[in-house]
This record gives C-alpha cells, sequence and structure tokens, in this order.
C-alpha cells in the first residue's frame, strides 16, 4: 500500500510540475512588450479581500502593469487618459467584455450587444423616469412603514436587508408593472434568491469560468447557482404570461413592454429618447435602422432576469453604506437633513427635477461610491490588436484590460486625502479630478444602461431618510466580500431613530 501511495503522489507532484512550467513558458508576453509584470496567485485570490489586494498591487506597481490568468494576459491600467481612449475614443476596439453569462447585456458581444443595448435604452428616458418616480415613491413609502416598527424599538437594524427590499420592490414595480407583497419579509423567496446570488464570496466555479471559460464552457458551468437562476427565470415567464393574459387598452411604458414590443419588431423611439446623456463620458449608442430590434425569447427573459439581480443588489449596498457613512459623520448628516427638510416643505419629497437638483445629497451619494464602489473593476476585451496611445504596448486581441476602480478612486494622484470621507470634494465649485478617475457607472456607450434609475431610486430613497430619521454607528463594523466582480457588505448594521 505504502509503495502505490508513492507512485500516486510522486506522478501527482510531476504533473503539478509540469502543468506549472508549461504555464510559466506561455507567460512571457507582456516581457517582450517592456510590461512590468506580477505574479497574483490563486490562493491571494481566495485568502485575502480582493479589493484590498488589488488595491496594494496597484500602489505597488504603478498606472500599468501586466499579469496573467493560467496563461491569459491582463493589463492593468489606471491612467484616466489612457481610460478614456479605451472606454471612449476607441471604443469600436474595446466594445466588448468577458463573457460569462449568455445573452445578458452586460456581458454579450458585438451586434448582439448592440441590438440589445438600442432596444432597452428608450426605458431609460428623461420622460419614462418622470413617470416612473410616482410608483418609486409608493416603495419608499412602504420602506417607511417598516422603518417606523423599527425605530420604536431599539432602533438598531442591518440597513442592507431593508433597503434590499425596498430596491426590489422599485425593480418589481418600475420594470414589471407588479406589486408584489411582503418584499420586507425576510423568506420572501424573491429575496431569498437574489441573496444567494451575491451572499457568497469569490468561489470556485467563478474562478474556473475567469481562468479556463473553455473549459468551463464545455463542462457546462455557470459561476452562479443554477438553482437561483432558474428561479428568476420562471419569476420573468409568469409575469410575461401574465402580462399577456390582462392585456388591455392601456399602452405600458415599462421595460418589460419594450421587451415583449420588440419581439413583435414593433419598437418605436420617442423623439426625446437619445437626447439625454450626450457628454461622451455617458453618451448612449444611436439607434440606426440597420441594426435588428428583434429579441429572441431567450434573449428576452436573460435581460428581465438581469434587471432583477442588477436592480437589487448595487442600488441596496450604496443607499446603506451612504447610511453608514452619514451616521459616522454627523456633521455630513446635518448638512444633508437641512437640504432634505426644504426638499420636503417645498415639494413634498416627490419632484423628479428637484430631487436631481440636490447638491448635497448628490456629493454624499458620489463620495460614497467613491470610498466603496459596488463595482470593484471594469474590463474590456478588444476585437483586434491595439497599440495603447503613447506607450508602446500592444495588446493582442482577446487580452483583457482591467480598469481597477476601487484601487483608482482612493489613489493620492487623483483624490487628495483619497481615505477620507468628503463629499464637498464632489460640489462643483470643488472638482479637481479628472473625469476619468471616477467611474462608478463605467464610461463610454458600455456605461452602466441603468444609472439614471438607479440614481432616482438612491436619492429618492436617501433624501427620504435623512429627512424621517436620524441616525448613528453601530459598534459592528463594515465587512466585505466579493461577489461577481462587487465589493458586497455582509451587513450594515445603524442604530436609528424618529425625528420629532
Amino acid at each position: 500500500i505504502f509503495h502505490w501511495s508513492l507512485i500516486l503522489t510522486t506522478c501527482l507532484l510531476v504533473t503539478v510540475l509540469a502543468i506549472y512550467r508549461y504555464v510559466s513558458s506561455q507567460c512571457t508576453y507582456w516581457e517582450t512588450q517592456g510590461v512590468k509584470t506580477v505574479s497574483v496567485g490563486v490562493l491571494t485570490r481566495f485568502t485575502k479581500q480582493w479589493h484590498e489586494w488589488e488595491h496594494e498591487l496597484c500602489k505597488q506597481n504603478g498606472k500599468i502593469f501586466g499579469i496573467y490568468e493560467m496563461t491569459k494576459p491582463v493589463l492593468f491600467v489606471s491612467d484616466p487618459d489612457l481610460i478614456r481612449n479605451i472606454l471612449v475614443k476607441d471604443f469600436h476596439i474595446f466594445n466588448n467584455r468577458r463573457p460569462l453569462l449568455d445573452n445578458m447585456l452586460t456581458v454579450v458581444k458585438d451586434e448582439q450587444w448592440k441590438k440589445i443595448r438600442s432596444i432597452m435604452s428608450p426605458t431609460f428616458s428623461t420622460g419614462k423616469l418622470k413617470k416612473m418616480m410616482p410608483l418609486i415613491v409608493e416603495c419608499r413609502n412602504s420602506l417607511f412603514n417598516n422603518l417606523d416598527k423599527i425605530a420604536k424599538t431599539d432602533g438598531q437594524t442591518d440597513m442592507k436587508r431593508l433597503l434590499g427590499a425596498y430596491a426590489m420592490e422599485v425593480v418589481i414595480q418600475v420594470a414589471f408593472g407588479t406589486k408584489v407583497d411582503a418584499m420586507f419579509d425576510e423568506n420572501n423567496p424573491i429575496i431569498e434568491n437574489a441573496r444567494k446570488v451575491f451572499g457568497q464570496n469569490i468561489n470556485p466555479k467563478l474562478i474556473l469560468v475567469l481562468f479556463a471559460p473553455k473549459l468551463a464552457k464545455l463542462l457546462k458551468i455557470s459561476p452562479f447557482d443554477k438553482k437561483v437562476m432558474n428561479f428568476f427565470k420562471d419569476l420573468t415567464l409568469n409575469i410575461i404570461e401574465e402580462r399577456k393574459r390582462n392585456n388591455d387598452s392601456v399602452k405600458r411604458i415599462d421595460f418589460l413592454q419594450l421587451m415583449l414590443d420588440s419581439m413583435q419588431n414593433n419598437i418605436t423611439l420617442d423623439s426625446e429618447e437619445n437626447k439625454d446623456n450626450d457628454h461622451e463620458k455617458y453618451k448612449e449608442i444611436q439607434a440606426t435602422d440597420d441594426i435588428d430590434k428583434t429579441l429572441t425569447s431567450d434573449e428576452l427573459v436573460a435581460q428581465c432576469v438581469l434587471f432583477f439581480l442588477a436592480g437589487y443588489e448595487t442600488s441596496a449596498t450604496t443607499m446603506s453604506l451612504c447610511l453608514h457613512q452619514i451616521a459616522s459623520h454627523p456633521e455630513v448628516q446635518q448638512k444633508l437633513y437641512l437640504e432634505s427638510k426644504k426638499y420636503f416643505d417645498e415639494y413634498k419629497g416627490v419632484d423628479y427635477d428637484e430631487l436631481n437638483s440636490l447638491k448635497y445629497l448628490n456629493a454624499v451619494i458620489m463620495e460614497t461610491q467613491r470610498l466603496l464602489p459596488a463595482a470593484l473593476f471594469l474590463e474590456r476585451v478588444p476585437n483586434e490588436d491595439y497599440e495603447l496611445r503613447g506607450t508602446g504596448i500592444t495588446i493582442k486581441k482577446g487580452h483583457i484590460v482591467h480598469i481597477p476602480l476601487y484601487a483608482m478612486q482612493r489613489d493620492a494622484d487623483n483624490f487628495a486625502d483619497p481615505e477620507v470621507f468628503r463629499p464637498e470634494r464632489f460640489l462643483a465649485e470643488n472638482i479637481a479630478h479628472h473625469p476619468y478617475a471616477y467611474l462608478p457607472f463605467g464610461a463610454g456607450p458600455r456605461n452602466c444602461i441603468g444609472m439614471r434609475l438607479a440614481q432616482m431610486e438612491v436619492r429618492l430613497g436617501l433624501v427620504s431618510l435623512a429627512n424621517r430619521y436620524r441616525f448613528y454607528p453601530s459598534e459592528k463594523p463594515l465587512e466585505f466580500f466579493t461577489s461577481g466582480g462587487g465589493m458586497v457588505p455582509k451587513t450594515v448594521m445603524v442604530k436609528m431613530e424618529r425625528r420629532a
């Protein structure tokens, strides 16, 4: 027995050594380009917080350096001018991301991405957002009802959980025109399944999808729990069937109706639809006659599932972290309260245009997103060989460009006193950072499509909470884990009381 154990152990060690030597022999590209190369082991990714090791990596190695994922070259770029080129000026080359899931807008490529994006964009025009505002106010009032009960007890609660329920209720109301009761019930299956998607740290399946995507596809391995994804697919299909059964003469304007219309090639864009966000950083692609505007059934369901998942986690995380920050900075909370009081006294807390003009509110949200961004990084994959302007570095077709948002937004070259929470830095008269050093929603035509809806939801939620309640810090510190490239707090505990 000992003899065979020794033989098997030796064979295993020889195999591991052979694989290591093969991988090492393939990892030479960045050296040929004169790029500093850094080794990041799989063990590091599993044992350390992603945002911490990536931040440290960037501090030690500068604005441009290379790593390898198995044999795949990955170039870290945190120079804002180069990032502008990649995301905006040369978008026609960097129009794709790393593929993770089939058919979802966030990861589809080339013409399929252009088609889906052009169909979904009209959902987020100014006119449609204004019509959604009353629905979000209704969701906010449900949140008030639950928080008022908590404020009468010891006042300490996990705001991430409660604001997750608010965010999911917003998604279901504005995207699917459906009212679902008991969103604030911890056992609600929609909330339970959404938490499962974002409720675990980086896992072996995700590592396999990232490092060996062809093998993962061959083995039909998904980075997310198939049962959870099937739950949201079934939920979407049930809502679609309900919509078809109850089809009436009233023309709906929600996300789902746009998707359903597209299946009959029945998309019509209002004249105002593509006039928003003209600045290059968030400029939308223009729908043209040569773009196919017909969604398949699989594409429709995939976008609906994406709306559920993306709309839940990022908004809940941002709002709860904003509350954590103002609870820890009473002088900021007081300034925000005074601004919110005026908004409620003069506009009853329901005016869309005035909500967007609340300067200090916006500064608080932006500073929270700078320090604690929902997404840790952006990635782009070139569709042809590309020379990074002014560097002499050639990025080959299929290589990965990695833009480390968390590290960039805590870089002293971009922000003075980067570890300090200071909302005033985002007031118009104080802004000193490069526009591409701050990218919570990405940039270029492939920026976050739901940005403006998320901003309205977060602004309305935060200004309403600051006006109605007073928040105090909890003794429980923040703890994070990484899920799908996102920075997710386990809980966000704060103490609260109803204002007199």
